[in-house]
């Protein structure tokens, strides 16, 4: 009996674990800048899942740098970041605040990262200019 009662909560933990370990349903999308979605991933993903592991889930080829903040994405596939654009993210329409490692992904996140033109401080570049 005791076999049976330790077999029984063996069983009961397993589950319990495997539970806890639940998906995150996630979907990703890419504009190269011009407005039209090239590319949509629909992923399950492990509970706890950054926007980064959604990345890594597809076949693109993502490049990364590790800054201050968190990681950032510096190319996708064949587009690369460069001195007018850059890559951005928002989840669910809202810019993210976070980096891509950084951002847990909830269930049914709509994930866009887009290359955009990267945003001047217009007053700062204003400071920049040469007094004649």
């Amino acid at each position: 009996m005791t076999k049976n009662v330790m077999i029984a909560s063996i069983c009961f933990l397993m589950l319990a674990a495997s539970a806890a370990a639940a998906d995150v349903h996630a979907v990703l999308s890419l504009d190269n800048g011009d407005g039209t979605l090239v590319q949509i991933f629909d992923e399950n993903m492990t509970e706890g899942s950054t926007a980064e592991d959604l990345l890594n889930a597809t076949e693109l080829n993502v490049s990364f740098v590790l800054t201050e903040t968190g990681l950032v994405v510096t190319g996708i596939d064949d587009v690369m970041n460069d001195e007018m654009n850059e890559w951005v993210f928002q989840v669910n329409g809202v810019a993210s605040e976070v980096a891509v490692d950084q951002y847990v992904l909830q269930n049914d996140d709509m994930v866009l990262f887009t290359f955009t033109p990267i945003a001047v401080d217009v007053e700062a570049a204003g400071n920049e200019t040469e007094e004649v």
